[in-house]
């Protein structure tokens, strides 16, 4: 099975949740130019939009006055399988495996 790329216009529903340090990119906006960091995680297969297969989003940390902000790609990678999502992870990254108190949909984060 191959990796599918999957259009953002999936999040919309997503943006209305209250989370007022997380925001989606905005179309050509470019947040790895100015991100503290950026952290990949890797969802199980029970989020609520893409069941039954893992997936991949990368998120931009930014420093703010009001404290952190995470700017989440609109883009997702999934598959069925989780390495091949690892796979397609830059190389040098630490994996930490979900931590109490995290959404039980995340799997690992990778930075």
């Amino acid at each position: 099975m191959s990796l599918v790329v999957l259009p953002g216009d999936f999040f919309e529903k997503l943006e209305s949740a209250p989370e007022p340090a997380m925001r989606f990119a905005e179309e050509g906006e470019e947040p790895d130019r100015e991100a503290d960091f950026v952290l990949w995680l890797i969802h199980n297969r029970l989020t609520s939009d893409h069941p039954g297969v893992y997936v991949m989003r990368r998120e931009w940390v930014h420093r703010d006055p009001s404290g952190p902000v995470r700017v989440v790609d609109r883009r997702a990678l999934c598959h069925h399988d989780i390495e091949p999502l690892r796979a397609r992870l830059p190389p040098g990254l630490y994996c930490q495996p979900r931590q109490p108190g995290e959404d039980f949909t995340i799997e690992e984060t990778w930075f």
